[in-house]
Order: C-alpha cells, then sequence, then structure tokens
C-alpha cells in the first residue's frame, strides 16, 4: 500500500482554524457626491439671484440731458401737404328707410303769407 503520509506531510497546514472572513469595502455612490455639488450650484445660483435684486433696487438717478447740443433745426418739407378724403362706410350705401310718423302729415297751406 502507498504511503499517504509524504503526501500528507506536502501539504500545508491552516495557520488557524478560523474561518476566512470577507471584509465589505464602503460603499461610494456617485449620487450623493452628484446631490451635494447640485446643492452647491443651486445655493450659488440663489444667491447671484439676491445679489442682482440687491443691486436692482438701488435707484442710481441719471442726469438730464443737454438740450442745447440736441438742438435740432427743424426744416419745412418741400412736399404739400396730403389731402384726406371721406371714409366710405357701408351704411352710406345702404337704402333710406321710409319714414313712419304717428303724427299726421301736415298740409301746407295753399295760399301762404308773403310779406313785402
Amino acid at each position: 500500500m502507498p504511503d499517504f503520509s509524504k503526501l500528507h506531510a506536502l501539504a500545508q497546514p491552516r495557520k488557524s482554524m478560523d474561518p476566512i472572513v470577507t471584509k465589505a469595502k464602503a460603499f461610494n455612490f456617485n449620487v450623493d457626491k452628484r446631490g451635494e455639488e447640485h446643492k452647491r450650484e443651486f445655493i450659488e445660483k440663489l444667491q447671484k439671484e439676491e445679489e442682482e435684486l440687491k443691486n436692482m433696487r438701488k435707484f442710481k438717478a441719471q442726469p438730464l440731458p443737454d438740450y442745447e447740443k440736441l438742438k435740432i433745426d427743424i426744416m419745412p418739407s418741400d412736399k404739400p401737404l396730403t389731402q384726406s378724403l371721406r371714409p366710405v362706410f357701408h351704411a352710406d350705401f345702404l337704402p333710406v328707410p321710409a319714414r313712419k310718423s304717428v303724427e299726421p302729415v301736415k298740409k301746407e297751406d295753399p295760399f301762404p303769407d308773403f310779406k313785402f
């Protein structure tokens, strides 16, 4: 029978009898980094808008323009004035409605009084 003791001797014995435990690595999510970056950008944006509003609230009067320098000479026109035309309305083309009166028709006096 073969000697298995040599084979057993070649096998390296375990240093300890404790089972090998795997160590977990820390999670490194990019979501947290992205969230912090967006939050920082948002806060910067709000601060920038707030500064702009503060600057807009400050009233700064501008000086009056110097009308002496802006003087413009108005030259008379060589063209004749435009003559306007009477506007044409749709009602101008409608027939004249017949007069309906409750009052009796006045008869003219056949012999009017002429005073000279």
